[in-house]
């Protein structure tokens, strides 16, 4: 049936205002999830940053690609894009305080800082101190001087100076495999001991040691920005044989922080964004978690 006249007009009108209210009303209910989501995430956070409406993060002020300032003074890095996504999850801001590395464990543990990130290994000693909510495979490796002039090899370290940071599960492991040489009848490895990668790296250039004992990941972001270092091809053993976990710290026995992280990380990990994280700082497929886990 067809209408005409001044009733054709009004139904037109009364379908244009049905259609408009239904569309508010799709779009509304298609939002929904998210923000529900969100709401039920926000709601495992502790009261006292649910309250503050934020998380205070103790950053490492030079450890890049997990954690660093940039030019503009600001916390960048893999750790920080990680944690602005799980805050974006838990609906809240994200407060960053960028110090030094040996800093940030005891600086989380005395309660100064909700959280810490610096390319943290998930280690036994640690986890007496600090819980871990774990993001990623850790695997280290050997930086040299471009054309390895020591002929530094991975199975070859006794006798040679090679740098860790300060701190760095780098430097424990370091230590025992000191001692692996010493047991060996080899001269140990001369180990100093620096704080943070561009005192690691000033010391290499410049002759001072012979090699980098650092993450992988670090190894190939440094090597892709300064032409006078290199990576050694392949990963240094852990002395025990075990396999490590890189993860985010707050102070012992906050676990209901703990697990809040963990599920916004999920939530990252479920809808891509830590994908895309991992692929724009570098980070191997093999090295990436499908699960967030907490210690």
């Amino acid at each position: 049936m067809q209408y005409v006249g001044t009733e054709n007009g009004i139904g037109r009108g009364r379908c244009t205002a049905l259609l408009a209210a239904s569309i508010v009303l799709l779009s509304s209910i298609s939002t929904m999830p998210s923000a529900f989501a969100a709401d039920k995430l926000n709601d495992l956070l502790p009261e006292r940053i649910r309250q503050a409406g934020e998380i205070h993060v103790a950053s490492n002020a030079a450890y890049p690609p997990f954690a660093f300032k940039d030019e503009a003074g600001n916390a960048s890095g893999l750790e920080s894009a990680l944690i602005r996504a799980m805050a974006e999850k838990l609906d809240i801001k994200v407060k960053f305080t960028s110090i030094d590395f040996p800093s940030i464990l005891p600086g989380v543990s005395a309660g100064r800082f909700d959280i810490g990130s610096g390319g943290f290994n998930n280690t036994e000693e640690r986890r007496k101190i600090v819980e871990f909510v774990n993001y990623a495979s850790a695997v280290s490796g050997i930086i040299v001087q471009k054309g390895n002039p020591a002929k530094i090899s991975l199975d070859g370290l006794c006798g040679k100076s090679i740098a860790a940071s300060e701190g760095s599960a780098q430097r424990v492991n370091l230590g025992l495999l000191s001692e692996k040489c010493q047991a060996q009848g080899k001269p140990a490895i001369d180990m100093p001991t620096l704080k943070g990668t561009p005192a690691m790296v000033v010391a290499l250039k410049s002759g001072r040691v012979e090699g980098v004992y650092i993450d992988k990941a670090v190894g190939g972001y440094l090597v892709t920005r300064d032409s006078a270092v290199e990576a050694l091809p392949g990963v240094v053993a852990n002395p025990d044989g075990s396999t490590v976990v890189m993860g985010i710290l707050m102070k012992k026995g906050d676990m209901q922080l703990a697990k809040a992280l963990q599920a916004g990380l999920n939530a990252a990990i479920k809808d891509g964004t830590y994908a895309k994280i991992m692929k724009e700082w570098n980070i191997a497929d093999d090295v990436q978690l499908k699960e967030a886990t907490v210690n």
